[in-house]
C-alpha cells in the first residue's frame, strides 16, 4: 500500500496532511485522499474498520476537487461513537504511491503530534 504512519487521535477534527487537491472523498465518510504539490498521494483512513459505519459518526468539512492547505478541517469525526462501534479511532496516514520510487522521504519519529502544526515527514522527489 505504501510508507505511512498511524496516528491515535485526542480531537476529532481531521485537517490536510499537507497542501494540495482532494482526489478522493469515502462515501461513507471515513476517509479521504489528497494529492500533494509534489504529486505524493496520501489516503487518510480514520479508525480502523469504520467503513461499517457507513458514514455515521462523520461530518465531512470538504468538497471532490477542493484546494487545502496543510491543517485545513476536512472531517469531524466523533471519537467516543467510533470507539464505541468500530475497531479503533487509530488513523492511518500512508503515501499510496511511495512505492512508485519517485519520492525520498524522511519519517519523524514522534511520540505525540498537533494536527495541521507538527510535521511527520518531510519529502522530496529523487
Amino acid at each position: 500500500m505504501g510508507e505511512g504512519i498511524a496516528i491515535k487521535p485526542v480531537d476529532g477534527t481531521v485537517v490536510a496532511p499537507a497542501d494540495g487537491e482532494i482526489i478522493q472523498l469515502a462515501d461513507t465518510k471515513h476517509a479521504f485522499g489528497i494529492r500533494t504539490e509534489l504529486g505524493q498521494e496520501i489516503l487518510v483512513h480514520i479508525g480502523l474498520e469504520t467503513v461499517a459505519l457507513k458514514g455515521e459518526g462523520f461530518e465531512v468539512l470538504t468538497t471532490m476537487g477542493a484546494k487545502v492547505k496543510k491543517g485545513d478541517p476536512l472531517i469531524k469525526a466523533d471519537l467516543d461513537f467510533i470507539e464505541k462501534n468500530a475497531s479503533s479511532t487509530i488513523i492511518p496516514m500512508v503515501v499510496t504511491n511511495s512505492a512508485e520510487d519517485k519520492f525520498d522521504f524522511d519519517w519523524k519519529n514522534l511520540t505525540n503530534t498537533v494536527a495541521g502544526e507538527t510535521e511527520v515527514f518531510v519529502s522530496k522527489l529523487k
